[in-house]
């Protein structure tokens, strides 16, 4: 527990010193659930926005869930798995978005059995699934644990206050800034008018702020908002209404000061049911590594991380060694800023990529165990922070193997990470 405090500490660390850099990345890639075609079953549905444009959307996987009725429907996105949790209404799925297999399926636990699910959103790092069931005159929330499947319903429920004939389609969660976003739908004769609320993410029902936004695409096509996203890294909220997603720059979710955007076409026939922002980290193999004399030849060791993408509040990601000589020890080199051309030093076989300049930690040595000569292996920790300041950071990370009593070195591979 110790040196996982110590290494969410190093990247607040690199968080702090970031957190002044301009030029974050504009362009989120939403990812939801959406009707397919006929509107008899779902799929899960991505699109990349920017400020100034959006490209058509694009399928990413068949699901088994049929089309949600009316306002029901949601989705969360779970970095830890790449994963995409999403609902009918009903029942709750997580589907792997690498192979479209459900890795887990159970039935939401409702607090008003006449409601539906009409949204969901991750946060602590996906370790928390928050759910939003509403009916026409009741909303409410409630959280599972998700480091279980099922996962388990917590005693945390509480009811939103809204006007009779209003429901609440809409959820997202701006975790560095903790606020729970929710839409408020009142319909009308013609078209409805719809309500972003900001409430505080310690006290899920507290309400901070509230504002009207505009119907985006063809009203009488569709004027309800039915799903929200929130991307922290542009500070952008956005409210879909099936067919067209409104991007909202959030100035102050405090005052609920806001700047509209361009409303951006789905483009893709099926409307969103749903909708998240998908992590676009990465993690990029950029130099490879070596074993010196006085260590066993280790031909098949490797590095790489665990724990799902580089993404912020990620607290399961973090980097490991296998295959390295048995009984040796492995230290950690974690760079902040790109990895360098290199610097070599007479006695290691290779080159040290992580710049050895200011703010670089050293995690270790930690003994790399086995059974084989070559079976030696070990993982640390990095959980991320849900900090923004962390948004587009570079990291370059690579081990330092100590064989024996330090009769040799090897190198493992080096990679370079982007957190976003």
């Amino acid at each position: 527990m110790r040196s996982f405090t110590k290494n969410l500490l190093i990247l607040s660390t690199i968080s702090l010193l970031l957190s002044s850099r301009s030029g974050v990345t504009q362009t989120t890639t939403i990812i939801g659930l959406a009707d397919d075609a006929t509107a008899t079953t779902t799929q899960i549905h991505s699109q990349a926005v920017d400020p100034s444009s959006c490209i058509p959307a694009t399928g990413v996987c068949k699901t088994a869930l049929g089309a949600p009725p009316s306002y029901s429907g949601g989705s969360a996105y779970d970095a830890r798995n790449d994963a995409m949790w999403i609902s009918d209404g009903k029942t709750i799925q997580l589907v792997d978005l690498a192979s479209c297999k459900v890795l887990c399926s159970f039935a939401a636990q409702m607090m008003n059995p006449q409601a539906t699910v009409s949204g969901l959103a991750c946060s602590d790092g996906g370790r928390r699934l928050l759910q939003l069931e509403t009916m026409p005159g009741y909303a409410g929330l409630r959280s599972y644990d998700a480091t279980q499947c099922p996962p388990v319903p917590l005693r945390d429920g509480c009811t939103l206050s809204i006007s009779n004939y209003a429901w609440c389609a809409g959820l997202a969660i701006d975790e560095p800034r903790g606020i729970v976003w929710v839409s408020v739908t009142l319909p009308g004769v013609v078209t409805s008018r719809n309500f972003m609320r900001a409430h505080a993410l310690a006290s899920k029902c507290t309400q901070i702020c509230e504002f009207e936004i505009p119907i985006c695409g063809p009203p009488l096509i569709s004027s309800d908002v039915l799903g929200l996203a929130y991307d922290p890294c542009s500070s952008r909220l956005f409210a879909t209404f099936g067919l067209h997603t409104l991007p909202i720059k959030i100035v102050d979710p405090l005052t609920c000061k806001y700047q509209l955007e361009s409303c951006c076409e789905k483009r893709l026939a099926g409307k969103w049911r749903g909708l998240a922002v998908r992590s676009t980290g990465t993690i990029k193999p950029y130099a490879t590594g070596c074993i010196g004399k006085g260590c066993p030849f280790c031909s098949s060791m490797t590095s790489g991380s665990f724990g799902g993408y580089p993404s912020l509040g990620n607290r399961d990601f973090g980097y490991a060694i296998q295959g390295a000589p048995t009984n040796s020890l492995g230290l950690l080199i974690v760079g902040a800023g790109r990895c360098t051309k290199g610097i070599g030093l007479p006695f290691l076989c290779g080159a040290i990529y992580p710049s050895l300049s200011s703010p670089t930690f050293f995690l270790g040595p930690v003994p790399l165990t086995g059974v084989a000569a070559c079976d030696g292996s070990a993982r640390v920790p990095l959980p991320i922070p849900s900090d923004a300041g962390l948004c587009d950071a570079t990291i370059c990370l690579e081990w330092v193997v100590v064989c024996g009593a330090i009769s040799g070195f090897g190198l493992s591979p080096t990679h370079e990470l982007v957190i976003r």
